[in-house]
């Protein structure tokens, strides 16, 4: 028992220069008591400065070193020789405190100094602010994370101390001072004079170390002082965590344990993910093994795991972990959301689902558990391929352990066409990433890493994922990809497929197993526990030995009583109306919702399964609402009462409370068909599919008699109104002709405009190509620019007739009409005069530029000062150019190269052969159309302005004129 007594709060210590008041004890180990204390500043009185103060008062039960009533230590003579060795060990913790001090000084708190007073040694040391560990103050529970990032601050203090090769050996709350809050919070550890330098000859008759209960390592504690390092340290932060998590040190009892203490009941425990759970169990077991050399043997090393534990806690990672909580997730989720699923988490009233192979039968889930390749599941449907491959997902992520697969359920049924990546994509939905993953490629990288790598465990090489792949022959359209795939990843060495389907697909070569039936006698046991009768017909018999249709059965009987069944079909009817009946027996004979019930079944569900089929998939909401408001609008018109006359009088019930067909789907589809009905299942991405594929298939008949009956009588009532409509059109295109149409131009004006459009269009993208060789030149090859020079000069050019003799042909054919004869539409009178003006002012411009360019280039002087600035100007004004063109030629011309005038057309044909000399040029053309063109022209006008004005401020003109005057 520690009856060391502290000194009173107000005691002063005279210490040589500044007495100093001591506060509070806040706390003790085997050899020194520390307090809080504080003094004056010299200068200014007013200020106060905190500090510890941490006295020599080594610990005897027998009270043979004790404090006087004056304060001081009395220490018998006995115990002199113990006393003695303490303070060897305290001054050596304060030669470890100032050689890490001076290592470290902005990490290490500071040692002031060190005093002799009342017959023992203070030692007076710098605070930072912050607060004991020990004293924290209670407040809300810790989370599990905060408890882990504060273990990574601690393991860098404690790294300092290794890094210079010192143990502390004296780890626990009291001796962690946490500086900062959040994240900028970091500790120091206090408190050195158990420290001790490992690898140096052992002095064991001057070495003492503080001993804490529930902190201290065992071969600290029993003195196996040959087996104190490193590892020492880290049971004891070890053990701090445990603190940390559980708010208590841990016991005597749990200390000698060779199992981790049990913290799954903590507040900060308890509801985290399984995953994250089993590593704080991993964590707490490696850190806290009696045998140093079985612990970690670095901070390195827990400080590793420590950071994996922040990423379980926070999703990060694709990892075998993270794939076990995806697919744990998953499983647990569908089951959850999907009532129509719910049977699975009975698993009394399951079937015993058993698998053959090459004649041999086998239970499902332990075949599945224990084979060691890929295989292929076959059954027909109903058999229970998706309840087989579900409980396994379920029931092998009930419990994680590094050593067995993660295992993922995953249905091809949301497949499309296209997909490359669609099963790496779906296994990676919903994990988290670290910042270095940026893309899926990234993403798919790293898992591709994972899945090739087999797990080493004791009992061998075990895969690090087992995925359950379902409804193969679901899936339709060209599935060449996805079979790509499924082969690919089969040759992944940490990966085993299950893939399940109706029939063999030959492109994959897995061994095949199959479903077997359910026997005769497991069929009369379901049957007689349910207390109905068989069928009397053996082949309905028969047909009860597919599980789904026995569970059919079997729920039909217990909400209807005995059943009489005739065929397949028989009992898929009787079992959707035992379901109606079911969700409105208990309700009163005027509610809607019986009302509502029965169009969800018979009207809305059909559709939707015809949807899902038609669109090969899983569909969500958008892709379903379409499909719902039909049968809204159906409901609302005339024809509800010729083709369901059984709800004549009830459609404003069956509609109910919803304001419009958005309200009505929710109705329908969430409330009923999915959460009371459980006819529709949804996968995590909020898609829907119907229950069982036998289902969707006499689903699919109901909706095409439907449809046939809403056809034939929507046949009828549009051929009337074609017949109507073509009479009425026929009537409004003459009177239109005669009374309305816009008189168009004269034709052989409208030809001529279009031929000159068109050759001023080659004219200007003319000009625009032979300055381009020649910039290209001057940016590129400026050695060459001479001979280019003489190739610009000898090039001809396209003859520019002035804009003068085109003009007037414009406004002749504007005066002659009011739209182009062959396409209807007005001509833009100003871009066409635009274009047409347009080879005239650009050769103008372009011979300028063209001497300007040449004087650039061969003066010596303009080709040190503009010889790179002049041509990357003009070039990029020469594009704009371009530009300009093609959009003028787009807004004039190509509107009105249309129907027959642009397929046959003479003038037409000579234009294309005409634009095809400038293919420069021709390249600016976007193909955009002419509202879009005239605001790009807009904007590319303004650029050339600003480009002229940079052109013109460069320099080069200027020079040039003054060559010229020269």
């Amino acid at each position: 028992m520690d009856r060391r007594t502290a000194l009173p709060p107000g005691t002063i210590l005279p210490f040589p220069g500044f007495p100093c008041e001591i506060g509070v004890e806040i706390g003790r180990g085997s050899n020194a008591l520390v307090y809080e204390g504080n003094y004056r500043d010299a200068a200014d009185r007013t200020r106060v400065h905190r500090v510890l103060v941490k006295e020599l008062f080594p610990l005897e039960t027998d009270g043979r070193i004790r404090r006087r009533e004056d304060g001081s230590i009395f220490v018998s003579p006995e115990s002199e020789g113990t006393f003695l060795l303490h303070r060897s060990s305290f001054e050596a913790g304060n030669k470890a405190h100032l050689a890490l001090l001076e290592a470290y000084p902005d990490q290490i708190g500071a040692n002031l100094n060190t005093y002799t007073h009342n017959g023992t040694l203070y030692t007076v040391l710098g605070v930072s602010g912050g607060q004991n560990l020990a004293r924290l103050q209670p407040g809300a529970a810790p989370s599990l994370r905060q408890c882990a990032s504060r273990m990574l601050t601690i393991l860098d203090a404690l790294e300092i101390f290794h890094t210079k090769g010192l143990a502390h050996l004296d780890i626990a709350p009291d001796n962690i001072l946490l500086i900062g809050s959040g994240r900028r919070e970091r500790a120091l550890l206090i408190d050195y004079n158990s420290a001790m330098t490992v690898g140096l000859p052992l002095q064991t008759d001057s070495m003492v170390f503080s001993v804490k209960q529930g902190y201290t390592a065992p071969e600290v504690r029993s003195g196996r002082l040959r087996e104190v390092g490193f590892a020492s340290d880290l049971y004891s932060v070890t053990a701090v965590f445990y603190r940390l998590m559980t708010g208590a040190a841990m016991t005597s009892f749990q200390m000698i344990r060779s199992s981790p203490p049990d913290v799954s009941g903590c507040p900060c425990v308890r509801n985290e993910p399984e995953t994250v759970r089993a590593w704080v169990r991993e964590i707490l077991r490696r850190g806290l093994q009696t045998i140093p050399g079985r612990r970690y043997q670095s901070v390195a090393q827990m400080r590793m795991d420590l950071e994996e534990l922040m990423d379980r806690i926070d999703g990060i990672g694709i990892t075998h972990w993270a794939l076990w909580e995806a697919g744990r997730r998953n499983a647990v989720r569908m089951v959850r959301e999907n009532p129509a699923l719910s049977f699975l988490q009975d698993s009394a009233s399951l079937f015993p689902a058993m698998v053959m192979r090459d004649g041999e039968v086998y239970p499902a889930e332990t075949y599945f558990r224990e084979a060691s390749e890929n295989c292929m599941l076959l059954a027909g449907g109903g058999m229970g391929k998706t309840t087989a491959l579900l409980r396994l997902a379920l029931s092998g992520n009930r419990q994680y352990t590094p050593e067995s697969p993660a295992v993922m359920y995953l249905s091809l049924y949301g497949w499309h066409p296209g997909e490359k990546h669609f099963i790496m994509n779906r296994l990676l939905d919903g994990l988290r990433f670290h910042a270095d993953t940026h893309t899926f490629e990234d993403a798919r990288k790293v898992l591709q890493d994972i899945l090739q790598n087999p797990a080493e465990t004791r009992q061998g090489r075990k895969p690090v994922l087992l995925l359950l792949l379902d409804g193969l022959n679901e899936v339709e359209g060209d599935t060449g990809q996805l079979l790509d795939e499924i082969r690919f990843l089969s040759s992944l060495q940490g990966l085993r497929i299950i893939l399940a389907g109706r029939a063999e697909e030959s492109s994959i070569p897995f061994p095949v197993l199959r479903l077997t039936e359910l026997t005769e006698e497991a069929v009369r046991k379901a049957v007689s526990d349910a207390g109905l009768l068989l069928p009397e017909s053996a082949e309905l018999q028969a047909l009860l030995r597919t599980p789904q249709m026995l569970s059919m059965y079997i729920e039909s009987g217990r909400i209807s009583g005995q059943i009489r069944i005739f065929s397949a079909r028989d009992l898929l009817g009787t079992y959707l109306s035992a379901l109606k009946e079911k969700a409105i027996r208990d309700l009163p004979e005027s509610t809607d919702r019986r009302w509502q019930t029965e169009a969800a079944v018979e009207l809305v569900l059909p559709s939707l399964a015809a949807e899902i089929r038609r669109r090969h998939g899983a569909l969500g909401d958008q892709e379903l609402l379409p499909v719902a408001e039909k049968c809204y609008k159906l409901l609302n018109g005339r024809l509800s009462r010729r083709f369901f006359p059984q709800w004549i009088g009830h459609t404003a019930a069956i509609r109910g409370p919803a304001g419009n067909a958005e309200e009505w789907y929710g109705q329908m589809v969430h409330d009923l068909l999915w959460k009371q009905l459980g006819l529709l299942v949804r996968d995590d991405a909020g898609r829907y599919q119907i229950m069982h594929q036998t289902i969707s298939e006499y689903l699919l008949d109901l909706e095409q008699n439907n449809r046939r009956s809403v056809r034939k009588y929507h046949l009828i009532q549009m051929l009337i109104c074609a017949l109507f409509v073509c009479l009425l059109a026929a009537s409004a295109a003459v009177v239109y002709k005669k009374y309305f149409a816009p008189e168009p131009y004269n034709e052989a004006y409208a030809h001529n405009v279009m031929s000159r459009m068109g050759s001023a269009y080659v004219s200007a993208g003319r000009e625009y190509e032979r300055m381009k060789k020649l910039t290209a030149c001057a940016e590129d090859h400026p050695e060459s620019f001479q001979g280019q020079w003489m190739m610009y000069q000898n090039d001809i050019s396209y003859t520019t007739v002035p804009s003068a003799q085109t003009v007037p042909y414009l406004k002749a054919m504007l005066d002659s009409g009011r739209v182009m004869p062959w396409s209807g539409k007005a001509m833009d009178a100003d871009a066409c005069e635009q274009l047409l003006k347009l080879p005239e002012s650009r050769q103008q411009e372009y011979e300028l530029y063209a001497a300007v360019l040449y004087y650039v280039m061969t003066d010596d002087y303009a080709f040190r000062h503009y010889g790179t600035e002049f041509p990357a100007l003009l070039a990029d004004l020469l594009e704009t150019d371009a530009d300009i063109a093609a959009n003028l030629y787009q807004i004039a011309c190509v509107p009105h190269l249309t129907g027959e005038y642009a397929d046959q057309s003479v003038n037409a044909r000579s234009l294309r052969e005409l634009i095809a000399l400038v293919p420069d040029q021709n390249s600016h053309l976007t193909g955009e159309n002419a509202v879009r063109s005239r605001e790009q022209l807009l904007v590319l006008e303004g650029l050339r302005k600003d480009q002229l004005k940079k052109l013109r401020q460069c320099g080069a003109f200027h020079a040039y004129e003054e060559s010229k005057g020269k």
